[in-house]
């Protein structure tokens, strides 16, 4: 069981996400815009982030680059999960700091199959000392 954080400013694909994780055995917290993301990224230690590109007042790329100064042991992981997924817009996304890119709409089966892999990689590399 992973401890998630879910930054989506549509309630229903917030609401899609995180059913579907808790389905998956997951710990999932959710959140409407991206000032709301960073302060609950710092206030609490999550294994994973799925974070929408385009919320109101700050991106998801904000959110990634100002994420980008908490220590290693901090950090987590990062899923893009965003209906902009243009070549550029996924370049983007992993730029700032995004560990991978999921594009809207998804498939809940490929959304968790994602996020295991992705906690799995997390887990063989994380840094030492944590």
């Amino acid at each position: 069981m992973a401890a998630i954080l879910v930054a989506d400013d549509d309630p229903d694909i917030r609401e899609i996400v995180a059913l579907i994780l808790e389905v998956a055995g997951h710990e999932v917290s959710t959140v409407a815009d991206g000032p709301a993301a960073v302060a609950a990224i710092r206030h609490q230690a999550y294994d994973l982030v799925v974070l929408d590109n385009t919320m109101p007042v700050m991106s998801g790329l904000e959110v990634l680059r100002i994420c980008q100064d908490l220590e290693p042991c901090r950090r987590p992981i990062f899923l893009m999960l965003s209906a902009l997924n243009g070549r550029r817009d996924v370049r983007a996304a992993l730029d700032a700091g995004a560990d991978s890119f999921l594009p809207k709409p998804f498939e809940g089966h490929r959304l968790v199959t994602c996020i295991h892999d992705l906690l799995e990689a997390g887990r063989l590399e994380q840094p030492a000392g944590c």
